[in-house]
């Protein structure tokens, strides 16, 4: 009866070993950012090479962050002024400061880096004087998740989740019934 415990264990492990692979597929959770008109979307690493435009000559063709240091790969279609702002920080009144950095842009493309005081929520506005004529600005952040696990969360992850905590009772119910069959419940026994 031991090598029918045991066969039922391995048949179990194997099922477990088959369906881990779907259970742990890991799934690349983006940063979308955004003005009215355009979308920054970046990969976990921290890396956007989707175009973000700035104004009516300016557009991102690259981003990413480290170390505190944002690095942009900017195109513009004629010289122009580019205006950063660093997310404001503010203290508990409600009131706080930002940074401003003004970068003259040669017509082409020009790598700018903006050093933020704030590194646990980094994040930029930028502008140009095109973009202020339409009364639009684009921005980029980085999304940072202090928690060991972070959102944000979707059906694949919810299914995901499901089946193992199904797959965890199955088990537990198998295991209590071929100790039960077998005989070999090693749980306190009443004396009676």
């Amino acid at each position: 009866m031991k090598s029918n415990h045991r066969t039922v264990l391995v048949v179990l492990f194997l099922a477990l070993v088959a369906t881990a692979p779907a259970a742990a597929q890991e799934s690349t959770t983006s940063t979308t950012t955004s003005t009215p008109n355009s979308t920054v979307t970046s990969s976990p690493d921290q890396n956007a090479s989707t175009v973000q435009v700035i104004g009516p000559l300016t557009r991102i063709t690259e981003w990413d962050y480290s170390d505190g240091t944002f690095r942009l790969t900017i195109e513009a279609k004629a010289p122009t002024l580019l205006t950063v702002t660093e997310a404001v920080t503010s203290d508990s009144s409600g009131t706080g400061t930002g940074t401003l950095v003004r970068k003259r842009l040669s017509k082409g493309t020009n790598v700018v880096r903006i050093n933020v005081q704030d590194s646990s929520n980094p994040a930029l506005s930028l502008t140009t004087p095109g973009s202020i004529e339409n009364n639009e600005y684009a921005w980029v952040k980085v999304e940072t998740s202090s928690s060991l696990i972070g959102g944000p969360f979707d059906g694949t992850d919810v299914r995901d989740a499901a089946i193992g905590g199904a797959l965890a009772i199955v088990i537990a119910v198998l295991d209590e019934a071929v100790a039960a069959k077998v005989g070999s419940n090693l749980g306190l026994e009443r004396l009676a």
